[in-house]
């Protein structure tokens, strides 16, 4: 029986109906699909979720640069065409960091939609999912089943201390095992100058806040009640960036 060959809108238009009918019944995930001028051709229930689900209703239809007017942002279409364009390009799949204004980010993986009957880029199939940031040790522990007071029971973060700002930088880097003079470092290079000395001052005021007796106990109960999961806003843009971060693990 010979194969159906297909011109480029034909077999865009079953690829659409096959991913439509897969997700039919299914709100959970975030799928879209654009066409190869880059217009949303297809998106998901699960865009109901999205931090930002206001924006996104209505996005059918429309390219990023349309959407940037919606969503108020001026570089909105540039650095996503921008991105469409390297998977276009490369041909091949990329992954994406999405920083919303809302309390999310996501992981954003694009795949070029290629037309194996003409060799044709056709489109580009896009998926989401909120980004996940384990601690190192307590993904380690957890492995190897050993007992700690900083493994968590709960499965998401609940602030339980009102911080201020710069009490929130600070435990964050030090959560992730920072010096003092570290912390110092990056908070200045990011434009809020601070000195080791003034970063030791705010450790000590988070031990009272947390009811700690020492660093160590601050560094145990903050994680038991998963701050390293509660990111600064203020460390953050609004944006979609490139991430190529992968963990390697060793033969050693």
């Amino acid at each position: 029986m010979e194969t159906q060959m297909l011109n480029d809108q034909e077999y865009l238009s079953r690829y659409i109906d096959s991913v439509s009918f897969i997700l039919q019944n299914d709100s959970a995930p975030i799928v879209f699909i654009k066409d190869s001028n880059f217009i949303y051709r297809l998106v998901s229930k699960g865009f109901e979720n999205l931090d930002e689900e206001d924006e996104f209703k209505n996005v059918l239809g429309k390219t990023d640069f349309e959407i940037q007017d919606l969503l108020e942002r001026p570089d909105w279409g540039k650095y996503i065409r921008a991105q469409d364009m390297k998977v276009k390009d490369s041909g091949i799949r990329h992954f994406f960091l999405h920083v919303t204004a809302g309390k999310n980010m996501y992981i954003v993986r694009k795949h070029p939609i290629i037309n194996p009957h003409t060799g044709n880029f056709i489109g580009i199939h896009g998926q989401m999912s909120t980004f996940i940031f384990p601690h190192p040790l307590k993904i380690i522990y957890r492995i190897n089943q050993v007992e700690s007071s900083i493994i968590s029971k709960a499965d998401e973060f609940i602030p339980q201390y009102d911080l201020t700002e710069r009490q929130h930088m600070v435990l964050f880097l030090y959560l992730n095992r920072y010096s003092y003079s570290e912390i110092a470092d990056i908070l200045t290079n990011l434009g809020y100058k601070i000195s080791a000395g003034r970063v030791n001052d705010h450790l000590e005021n988070l031990k009272y806040i947390f009811g700690a007796k020492s660093k160590e106990t601050l560094l145990e109960k903050a994680l038991s009640l998963n701050y390293h999961l509660f990111i600064p806003r203020k460390f953050l843009k609004v944006g979609s960036y490139d991430i190529d971060d992968k963990i390697v693990i060793s033969n050693i």
